[in-house]
């Protein structure tokens, strides 16, 4: 996750609509990177643009790890008992690169944002045969 990819819509949209908080999320990417051996000293740590206190981080950090892994066997529970089916299981491989793409584009416009989202959601609805 880029530092310029936080203030765009569509980091916002997928944080909301995800079951992880934005606080779990920039601890997770802290992670990812190795900022979370940064600190200030040994008691803190940098969490997005926030210091918190060691213990605090490696609790959200604990909570974010333990929340995607579950996130991720919910994913492969579906598939498994094919309420997700193949076509649908490889639309959000699809689906997924095509945020992070519009995520890391420069060029894209509230408008084209808005539009991108109402179509993510619909496929995931359509993908559950949920009615809208």
């Amino acid at each position: 996750m880029s530092e310029s990819s936080k203030n765009k819509p569509i980091f916002e949209f997928l944080v909301n609509n995800s079951g992880l908080t934005k606080r779990q999320i920039l601890a997770l990417a802290n992670y990812r990177r190795g900022v979370h051996l940064k600190s200030f000293d040994s008691k803190t740590r940098l969490l997005g643009e926030k210091v918190v206190k060691k213990g605090t981080y490696y609790r959200i950090l604990g909570q974010a790890k333990k929340n995607a892994i579950r996130s991720f066997f919910t994913m492969i529970l579906l598939h498994h008992l094919n309420i997700i089916d193949d076509a649908s299981w490889n639309m959000m491989a699809e689906l997924s690169t095509i945020l992070k793409t519009y995520g890391e584009s420069e060029e894209i416009t509230d408008e084209m944002t808005q539009k991108l989202m109402k179509d993510v959601i619909s496929a995931f609805v359509k993908m559950l045969s949920i009615k809208e």
